[in-house]
């Protein structure tokens, strides 16, 4: 349709195009047990990723694309306006934005230990999920007992409010690049985290990183988010000044101008 260029950012990158392709691939694997055709899907992204024009990566991460060029990872202003604010206690929720199986498991896994405290004035919000991932959360909440305390919102619409509203984050993976840290940090919100190398690069001291696969440890260090202000407020704090560099204008430049120089190669 007279596209100048094509960018992509998913592991779906054709295998051939008729113009410029700008690729920004996946920074952690997708989950392995995901089928063959998922594996064929990945496969295929690979192939093409290699015949891509330029690769971009955020520059915020510790990239393993050894010929990938940085770029500003940037958030709406929509995030940075309501910080600050303070949400309404009846409404509050703890957020998880990965829809990944295998991470899943192990938010619910981590949810365990929030929600035999706070899991009747907190519950778990899942958002994004398609159909199949909302089955599977409820047949895992339920296997765990705390499907009780567990919600799933499948449209995501007003993003900056649904973060506003969020009293922590939950994460364990990294999901879309890591922007779901990047909303939460703009949006004040405190985190608690798997410590791998992306979320340490992204975040910093300015989230509760824990040992990666210790899922007891990030439900306490979620609890703590939730029981503890004091320390909520200092990552709050942190996060403010991090997300600084996500602010507006001058990213989303530089990022027009990467992708108006490799259009006009």
């Amino acid at each position: 349709m007279g596209a100048d260029l094509l960018l992509i950012l998913a592991e779906g990158i054709p295998l051939a195009a008729d113009l410029p392709i700008v690729a920004v691939p996946p920074i952690e694997p997708a989950s392995s047990s995901a089928g063959v055709l998922a594996s064929l899907r990945r496969a295929a992204g690979r192939a093409g990723a290699r015949g891509a024009s330029a690769r971009l990566c955020p520059a915020d991460v510790l990239s393993s694309e050894g010929n990938a060029e940085p770029y500003p990872p940037f958030v709406s202003d929509g995030f940075r306006h309501l910080a600050g604010r303070t949400p309404d206690a009846a409404q509050a929720y703890v957020l998880c934005y990965d829809t990944d199986p295998e991470n899943v498991r192990k938010a619910l896994a981590a949810w365990t230990w929030v929600d035999g405290a706070l899991g009747d004035t907190y519950p778990l919000l899942f958002l994004g999920c398609d159909s199949d991932t909302e089955r599977q959360i409820l047949a895992v909440a339920a296997e765990l007992n705390v499907v009780d305390s567990v919600t799933i919102r499948s449209k995501v619409s007003e993003l900056p409010r649904i973060y506003h509203r969020a009293a922590a984050f939950l994460s364990v993976g990294l999901a879309a690049g890591g922007q779901p840290f990047r909303w939460a940090l703009a949006a004040e919100v405190p985190v608690a985290a798997f410590e791998t190398r992306p979320a340490s690069s992204i975040m910093g001291e300015a989230a509760y990183l824990v040992p990666q696969g210790d899922t007891r440890a990030l439900g306490a260090a979620c609890l703590s988010l939730l029981v503890q202000e004091e320390l909520a407020d200092s990552l709050r704090a942190k996060g403010r000044k991090r997300a600084e560099a996500y602010r507006g204008g001058p990213p989303i430049q530089q990022l027009i101008e990467i992708l108006k120089r490799t259009a006009a190669k």
